[in-house]
């Protein structure tokens, strides 16, 4: 039978999530963002603001949480792209 390290396993979900959040606002600032901004450009639409109601609403946590939402794909192709065990 294996033993179980807790603190490492707590160390290592901590810098998971932290790098899960990286990762969503990467993915809300950058992937997302600058498309809607280029086609606000074009046809002069409100998408950008739409967008910015949607993930900025509500109280500062739930910001956080939707935010480290939209990291869960990009997290992922990183964590497997260097081999970690999800």
């Amino acid at each position: 039978m294996d033993t179980y390290d807790l603190k490492k396993s707590i160390k290592t979900v901590s810098i998971s999530i932290i790098l899960c959040w990286i990762c969503g606002l990467c993915t809300t600032l950058i992937i997302i963002t600058a498309p809607l901004l280029f086609i606000d450009w074009v046809f002069n639409t409100q998408l950008t603001n739409s967008f910015e109601n949607l993930i900025l609403s509500g109280s500062e946590i739930y910001r956080h949480f939707k935010i480290t939402l939209t990291g869960i794909p990009l997290f992922y192709i990183y964590a497997s792209d260097k081999g970690w065990q999800i």
